[in-house]
């Protein structure tokens, strides 16, 4: 039987819709938004570049999306867009331009009532999630069953690590999120000897970071090999 011209053309843009990966990038900035010093470090700096390298590869798969919590409460979010001082915000814009549709921007709630604010709060998980699957779904995206994700930002051990976890389990996927230390705070401030020690605790499943619900990739990290 012979399909006639634009038969089958909404199902095809259907699977076009369908997201397979989320990025969770936390905190972007959050060294650098209120320290001077942090705000000159090449490491630091280096590593907002890198988020805005990690966006161009996003782009190039039309099945991956990006969320990027923001490194500020809803009021002193908008302020520092309105007002452009604030490094950070320019790399989020960059984000955007890169993006689109396919960069949702969450910042933290600032009302008072509202106990658990962050996505850091295992209490407001579910939340959280529903906010992005809401946001995604307005805008024509649509969560695969088979749903996986990374996650890297600031910071590794803290913010970056609590986040992955919450939305692991408010989202019910199957496999650990990866935290890319890579594209965290991670390599910036370690030593040799911490990192080595890190690394080979992670071989044991002994990881000061994890739970069962991530896994980190150090696979970008490792130094090339002296010839």
């Amino acid at each position: 039987m012979n399909r006639r011209r634009g038969e089958g053309a909404p199902e095809l843009h259907e699977q076009e819709k369908r997201i397979s990966k989320v990025h969770f990038l936390v905190h972007p900035g959050w060294m650098m938004k209120d320290n001077a010093f942090a705000a000159m470090h090449k490491g630091v700096n280096r590593l907002m570049n890198r988020y805005v390298e990690q966006a161009e590869a996003v782009k190039l798969n039309s099945n991956e999306l990006m969320v990027a919590f923001a490194p500020a409460i809803d009021a002193e979010f908008v302020h520092d867009f309105r007002e452009k001082e604030k490094p950070y915000t320019q790399t989020i814009t960059k984000l955007k331009d890169i993006l689109g549709d396919r960069l949702i921007v969450l910042a933290d709630s600032d009302e008072e009532e509202d106990r658990y604010r962050g996505a850091t709060f295992k209490e407001n998980k579910e939340k959280v999630w529903a906010k992005i699957k809401t946001i995604a779904e307005n805008r024509g995206f649509h969560f695969d069953e088979q749903l996986t994700a990374e996650a890297y930002g600031e910071l590794i051990k803290a913010c970056v690590r609590l986040i992955a976890d919450n939305m692991h389990e408010a989202s019910g996927m199957s496999e650990p999120v990866k935290l890319k230390a890579n594209l965290t705070d991670y390599p910036l401030f370690l030593d040799d000897a911490s990192r080595r020690i890190a690394e080979a605790r992670k071989e044991y499943g002994d990881n000061i970071y994890l739970s069962e619900r991530t896994k980190i990739d150090f696979s970008d990290n490792k130094k090339p090999k002296k010839k």
